[in-house]
């Protein structure tokens, strides 16, 4: 696939199987709920604690009905109770 659009929120928190199965599972919600959604995957980052969910979107568009979905805000609100840090990015890309 070519000029994928990708969708960041980077964070800082203390991972456990609970918290890594949550996010994984509201991640799927997310490839379920669009299928423009070319995949979601959770990635350690460094330094220690600092995570990475990627999500990459064939279509701007679909990207953009996300951001107002209640699969992210799922997402942003677990990630808030838990993080110290949550920063957000989107960019195109070409994979």
């Amino acid at each position: 696939m070519s000029g994928l659009i990708k969708s960041t929120l980077q964070f800082h928190a203390k991972m456990d199987a609970g918290f890594s199965h949550e996010i994984l599972a509201l991640l799927a919600a997310v490839e379920d709920q669009s299928r423009q959604c070319a995949q979601c995957e959770l990635i350690k980052a460094e330094p220690l604690n600092e995570w990475i969910v990627e999500c990459a979107w064939t279509h701007k568009s679909a990207m953009l009905d996300h951001f107002t979905s209640q699969p992210l805000q799922d997402i942003i609100q677990l990630l808030a109770s838990r993080s110290s840090r949550i920063m957000f990015e989107s960019t195109a890309d070409v994979i």
